[in-house]
């Protein structure tokens, strides 16, 4: 019986992942939450919010997504993030509809 390697396994599976800091989102109806892994991505730390949108709006305008992405590009930058985590607004486990804009925007 051949034993598996772990070093190997784990060099071919950790190889192609490009290392560095990690941004988190979490959406709310009216601001994005930031926070940012170190780049070891052992620590997270709260970073700043974003303004998602003006109330009592639900839905994002063009305008105001073209803001955030900008706003959300800026720290990408300034940060050095290589990657992006995105929390989803479930209820007990289950999809909502405020999840869904956030998978779905269309």
């Amino acid at each position: 019986m051949k034993y598996l390697d772990l070093g190997s396994f784990f060099a071919k599976v950790l190889k192609p992942r490009r290392l560095g800091k990690l941004a988190s989102l979490d959406f709310g109806t009216k601001h994005v939450g930031v926070a940012i892994t170190d780049a070891s991505r052992a620590f997270v730390v709260p970073h700043s919010t974003l303004a998602r949108t003006k109330p009592p709006a639900h839905r994002m305008s063009r305008t105001s997504v073209q803001t955030l992405g900008q706003n959300l590009q800026n720290v990408i930058d300034k940060e050095q993030i290589c990657g992006i985590v995105v929390g989803l607004p479930l209820k007990d486990g289950e999809t909502t509809l405020f999840c869904k804009e956030i998978v779905d925007p269309s």
